[in-house]
C-alpha cells in the first residue's frame, strides 16, 4: 500500500506514461493502465475532506468482450479497508466511475484475477467460459452496452458514488422463440385469445427440449394458430384466470398423448387474490436462466414505453416472458422482456407487483410458470 500524498505525487509521472491526448485505446501495457489508474484514484481521494488514505496495488478490470478497461482499488484506514474505487476507460479516457469513502466493495475477491464490470454495480466473474453476477451467482448475458456518455454522480445513505447510467439483460431465452399474432386465431368473441396464444408459443418453445410435445399419436403436428386454436377448445376464449389454464391443460396433454405432463405455478396480484411480491423477481431470473418461458398477465399501464401499449379501457392482456432486464436511469428498476402476441413486438413491462382498487390494471397482475416433463 501506499500513502496517498506519494501516489499524489506519482500522478505526474503517470502523466508522462500516459500523455492526457492519448486514448485509453492506444494503450496495451497493463503496469501503465495500473499506474494511471491508480494516480487517478489518489486524485479522487485528495479532493475528499481532511482524510488521508492508503490504496493498494489493484485489480485488473476487463470489459464482458475480455478487454482491459480499468483497474479496481481497496482504500484503507488505519489499515483497514473503508472503501474502494473503480477506474473504468470512457470514451478513451481512463476515468473514476465508481467509488465509496465509507464502505468496503460488499463481495469477496479472494482469488479473483480479473473483474469483469458492466456499469452501475454490475460485478462479474468468470467461470468455464461463463458470466456470473458477484450478487447473485447467476449466469448472465449482457446483450446491451451502457451508455458511456452518460455519468451520474448519485448520493445515498451519506455515500457517495459515480455510476454509469446503462440497461443490461440479466437473463435471455436461448432457443428458438415462435412468434404467433393472436388475430390469426379464431375468435368466438373477437380477437380476445391472448392468453391461449401465449401458452402456444410456450409449448412452441419446450419443443427444442420435447420435439413432439404438440404432435398427436396419429402424427398430426400442431403448430402456431393451429395450436392456440387447439388450446382455446380446452381453456376457452379470452381468459385471465390462471385456474381456466390449471383445470384445462390437462385435456390438452390428453389430446396429445400424454405424452408429456404439463405442471403450471402461478402467483396473483394483490387486486386477485394477492400471492405475487417482488421475491418472485428472482424466480422469474431462474426460470429464465433455465430456459424456461414464463406467463405474465398485465395491464394498460404495465408497459414501459407507452408506445408499445395499444391497450385500451379495463383491458388485462397476456404475454410470454422471454427475459428479465436490469436498467439505471436516475433510478433502479427491472423489466420483463415478453413477446406480445397482440403483434409479435418484444416489449417490456415494468416489475410492480402491486395492484389494487385503486390502480386495478397498473403493471403485473399475474405470473405463471410453465414446466413439461
Amino acid at each position: 500500500m501506499k500513502k496517498i500524498i506519494k501516489l499524489v505525487c506519482s500522478l505526474f509521472l503517470a502523466v508522462s506514461l500516459f500523455p492526457m491526448n492519448k486514448t485509453f485505446a492506444e494503450e496495451v501495457d497493463t503496469s501503465d493502465v495500473m499506474i494511471v489508474s491508480q494516480s487517478l484514484v489518489a486524485q479522487y481521494l485528495s479532493l475528499q475532506p481532511d482524510e488521508e488514505y492508503d490504496v493498494d496495488q489493484g485489480l485488473p478490470v476487463y470489459s464482458l468482450s475480455e478487454e482491459l478497461q480499468g483497474a479496481y482499488f481497496n482504500l484503507y484506514q488505519n489499515n483497514v479497508v473503508c472503501g474502494y474505487a473503480i477506474v473504468y476507460s470512457m470514451n478513451g479516457i481512463l476515468k473514476v466511475v465508481e467509488a465509496s469513502t465509507d464502505g468496503a466493495f460488499p463481495y469477496n475477491l479472494a482469488g479473483v484475477e480479473k473483474l469483469y464490470y458492466a456499469g452501475p454495480f454490475q460485478y462479474f466473474y468468470k467461470s468455464n467460459e461463463d458470466f456470473y453476477h458477484f450478487e447473485t451467482n447467476e449466469k448472465v448475458i449482457i446483450e446491451a452496452e451502457y451508455d458511456e456518455q452518460n455519468i451520474n454522480l448519485i448520493q445515498s445513505a451519506n455515500r457517495a458514488r459515480y455510476v454509469i447510467q446503462g440497461e443490461y439483460y440479466i437473463d435471455n431465452l436461448s432457443g428458438n422463440i415462435y412468434r404467433i399474432d393472436q388475430h390469426d386465431n379464431r375468435s368466438g368473441t373477437g380477437n380476445d385469445s391472448c392468453f391461449a396464444t401465449t401458452v402456444a408459443m410456450i409449448m412452441m418453445y419446450w419443443t427444442n427440449t420435447y420435439p413432439n410435445l404438440t404432435t398427436t399419436s396419429q402424427g398430426n403436428f400442431y403448430f402456431a394458430n393451429s395450436l392456440s386454436n387447439k388450446i382455446i377448445d380446452y381453456i376457452g376464449h379470452g381468459k385471465t384466470n390462471f385456474s381456466q389454464a390449471v383445470s384445462g391443460m390437462p385435456n390438452v396433454m390428453s389430446f396429445f398423448g400424454n405424452k408429456n405432463n404439463c405442471t403450471i405455478t402461478y402467483w396473483t396480484s394483490e387486486l386477485n387474490n394477492y400471492t405475487l411480491n417482488n421475491a418472485h423477481l428472482a424466480t422469474a431470473r431462474t426460470e429464465i436462466s433455465n430456459n424456461r418461458p414464463m406467463q405474465v398477465i398485465v395491464g394498460r399501464d404495465g408497459y414501459r414505453y407507452s408506445s408499445d401499449n395499444i391497450l385500451s379501457g379495463s383491458t388485462l392482456h397476456s404475454l410470454m416472458v422471454i427475459g428479465t432486464k436490469y436498467c439505471y436511469t436516475g433510478s433502479y428498476d427491472s423489466y420483463l422482456t415478453c413477446v406480445d402476441p397482440w403483434n409479435t413486438n418484444t416489449v417490456d413491462i415494468i416489475w410492480d407487483t402491486y395492484n389494487s382498487s385503486s390502480r386495478p390494471y397498473f403493471a403485473i397482475y399475474g405470473l405463471a410458470k410453465y414446466y413439461f416433463n
